[in-house]
């Protein structure tokens, strides 16, 4: 088995923080982005949020303190800390000279649609035209479980001839450390055995943010921006 590093899964959150501020504002036009990061927070954070979402005008911080039992207690500093390491809110000077805070504008409008409706569609303005052969949930998620373990499999056979995965999946494990190559054969590292051992959710979380890794590196060599380039 080939060496490899210890495999570290970041979450939303932590993926969100290492983005370029330009690439966040970004990221908060899509209200799927915006839904997503907001389950991603702690309970009290997403208090904050909600409280927050439909105040047109900053919010005295001063009055923020009645919010809470304690501003000290470590769930509160932990939830601030959420919201500020991703830009979600921000203290701001208001209209009589005190701070007030006040939630990312993109990010506001964005939850505001994935809660509340209206605004453009999520997945375009593309009008598709019925399936002739429509497929049931059953089926899709029957075809899903076997591609995956068509991945997994891949990994662990030892045989980069197989067609069972595409060779953009394949160059992607191997770029991503989980195996190495030699002529038509693979072996797999010791990353990709810790890969194995992690439930399904977490192995396509990870598996995504190694995608996303190699589209943000194909977009600095053209000078594109690396979120637009995997969208």
């Amino acid at each position: 088995m080939g060496g490899g590093e210890k495999v570290k899964i970041r979450n939303i959150q932590e993926y969100i923080q290492k983005l370029p501020q330009t690439t966040q504002d970004r990221l908060y036009t899509h209200p799927a982005t915006c839904l997503a990061l907001f389950r991603s927070l702690s309970e009290t954070a997403q208090q904050y949020v909600m409280r927050l979402l439909f105040l047109a005008q900053p919010f005295a911080l001063d009055a923020l303190t009645s919010w809470v039992v304690n501003v000290r207690d470590k769930t509160n500093l932990d939830a601030t800390k959420q919201l500020k390491s991703v830009r979600l809110w921000s203290v701001v000077k208001m209209d009589n000279g005190c701070d007030g805070v006040t939630l990312h504008p993109n990010f506001r409008k964005g939850l505001t649609t994935a809660m509340c409706g209206g605004g453009m569609s999520w997945y375009g303005n593309h009008q598709l035209e019925p399936d002739k052969k429509p497929k049931t949930v059953e089926f899709l998620d029957s075809y899903a479980k076997e591609r995956w373990e068509c991945l997994l499999q891949y990994m662990v056979q030892g045989n980069s001839e197989s067609d069972k995965v595409s060779p953009d999946i394949a160059n992607l494990l191997l770029q991503s450390g989980m195996i190495n190559r030699s002529g038509t054969e693979h072996a797999i590292t010791s990353t990709g055995f810790q890969f194995l051992l992690l439930d399904t959710p977490a192995q396509i979380w990870y598996f995504m943010l190694k995608y996303l890794d190699k589209c943000d590196t194909i977009a600095q060599s053209h000078h594109m921006p690396g979120i637009h380039l995997s969208a």
